[in-house]
């Protein structure tokens, strides 16, 4: 790591105090290098409100971040370059660096990829300083919370030539020296995923690391599940009042804290079923859990239910008391919510990132306090109604499973009875989730033709309208007249899309104007 100065001349640079340590350090002495690493440049103890360059190990070149916070190495530039400049900072005792360019910190994934992914230092971009044994100094970042790895050291094991390959594609953290994760884990892809005549998505070993990215990436804010009512925290209880009673919150728990010895999935999808008791509550009868990036099944077991059931609810499941019966001779049965939420913690813990259909429902049923959630019928709400961080206002649409399935996927599922099964509704589900990552451009024209078809009055109804000429493109003044023309019926979604709005309404205050007037009217249109 190198201090930048203003003069490119071979300036000796001074190290930072003795006194810059944190909790885990002890002081260092003055003008130390990294190991045997001896190429003229001195380097210095980051210390706050600093300006670095940080390099490759055994390499001239320097690290950098673009616009999009993607980590790439090039040739140190004579000239100071915003993207190769870090500025150091400190949050609750541990060290941060923030690309000057693209304002992005640095930190790393559960995969020990580094990357500049955030724009806030939080735990994953955490560094702390540690004096190398050899002389110098090593940067270490917490990993899994509770360990801490080297990610800034002296590689004797690999060659420049080496590292530099590796960076060509991205910037792992092998660049580094540190240990194999050994938390997380994924199984061997199955030849087929198939189920009925449907063939789905069956991910090579390079695809499920690019679309576990993808994932994480879209896992929902705490706000947006809180929202959504989802249990965060069982002093507060759920925002979101629900008609059916729901557990104790007393029996809710937190999913398991990472161990280095145990090994994980890093995704996985689950489904539940489940029955109906006295009071109206739902009561889990089955859980099915499948590893979303490999298809392997973790889980698919009946479970005995915990309380007395009055309403089975066949004709979605098909599960009644003579099945469970059947399960619990055969031991082939989980007892009670309690040991099917064991089950699943076999197989994941708070980092692993948990996928369903509304699978709000799901953890209510297990009792499952967990963050890291990508829900396929959030994924779909937020495609249609073009969210964009600012209040969203999509809450009254849900589109199912089902329909998700014949209208983004043209797939059906369900055919014949139309009752539910744990491994078609899991790899359904799966399969949104897949295609909504990989092709954004298909989910974006579906979520178009969705927003027009929820806007079309349906037929014979009293706010159907006569077909109007195709609308034209008009400024913001003009704006008002023409969506009194057209109703809130036709094409008025399309003309509000991301990539032109800019076009439609020039006037950004009188955008917003017309939105909030056109909100009065009743519409619930998208926000910007």
């Amino acid at each position: 790591m190198q201090k930048t100065h203003q003069n490119t001349g071979m300036e000796e640079l001074t190290d930072a105090s003795s006194s810059a340590f944190t909790q885990f350090t002890p002081e260092t002495s003055e003008h130390t290098v990294l190991g045997e690493i001896w190429d003229g440049r001195r380097y210095a103890v980051p210390w706050p409100g600093n300006k670095y360059n940080i390099f490759m190990n055994d390499t001239n070149r320097v690290i950098c971040s673009n616009d999009e916070g993607h980590l790439y190495v090039y040739d140190i530039e004579h000239d100071v370059n915003k993207q190769q400049t870090w500025l150091c900072v400190e949050k609750n005792g541990y060290f941060g660096f923030v690309n000057i360019h693209s304002g992005r910190f640095m930190g790393h994934n559960n995969q020990e990829q580094m990357h500049s992914a955030t724009f806030q230092h939080e735990a994953w971009e955490y560094m702390t300083v540690r004096k190398h044994p050899e002389g110098g100094y090593e940067l270490l970042m917490p990993h899994w919370w509770h360990t801490l790895k080297k990610v800034a050291s002296a590689d004797h094991a690999k060659s420049a030539a080496h590292l530099e390959e590796e960076a060509k594609q991205s910037l792992p953290a092998s660049a580094f020296v540190t240990d194999n994760n050994a938390t997380l884990t994924n199984a061997p892809s199955p030849v087929q995923l198939q189920f009925g005549d449907v063939v789905y998505t069956c991910l090579t070993h390079q695809q499920q690391d690019e679309v576990f990215n993808q994932l994480s990436a879209k896992c929902h804010s705490t706000e947006m599940l809180e929202k959504e009512g989802y249990i965060l925290d069982v002093e507060k209880g759920p925002m979101k009042k629900k008609e059916k009673p729901r557990p104790s919150l007393a029996d809710f728990q937190q999913t398991p804290q990472i161990r280095s010895a145990t090994i994980k999935r890093r995704a996985v999808v689950i489904d539940c079923e489940m029955a109906g008791t006295f009071d109206g509550s739902d009561e889990l009868i089955s859980l099915y859990v499948m590893d979303f990036l490999t298809g392997e099944t973790l889980i698919d077991s009946l479970v005995i239910p915990s309380r007395p059931i009055t309403d089975w609810r066949v004709k979605i499941h098909g599960i009644d008391a003579t099945t469970i019966n059947e399960a619990v001779a055969h031991q082939n049965a989980l007892h009670g919510w309690a040991a099917a939420r064991q089950e699943l913690w076999k197989h994941v813990d708070e980092s692993t990132i948990l996928v369903g259909q509304s699978i709000l429902f799901d953890f209510e049923a297990l009792r499952l306090i967990h963050m890291r959630v990508v829900d396929s019928a959030i994924l779909a709400t937020e495609a249609v109604f073009n969210k964009t961080g600012k209040k969203n206002r999509s809450g009254r649409r849900r589109w199912g499973l089902q329909e998700l399935c014949e209208t983004f996927l043209g797939i059906k599922i369900r055919s014949g009875d139309g009752i539910h099964d744990n491994m078609e509704d899991v790899l359904a589900a799966r399969e949104v989730v897949i295609q909504c990552l990989m092709k954004p451009g298909d989910l974006k024209k579906w979520a178009k033709k969705a927003r027009q078809d929820m806007w079309k009055p349906k037929e014979g109804s009293k706010n159907e309208k006569k077909k109007t000429k195709e609308p034209t493109r008009q400024s913001a003044k003009q704006a008002a007249p023409v969506l009194e023309r057209i109703g809130v019926y036709e094409d008025f979604y399309d003309s509000l899309d991301d990539e032109d709005i800019l076009y439609d309404f020039e006037d950004a205050k009188m955008f917003h104007l017309e939105r909030d007037w056109f909100t009065n009217m009743g519409a619930d249109i998208a926000y910007y």
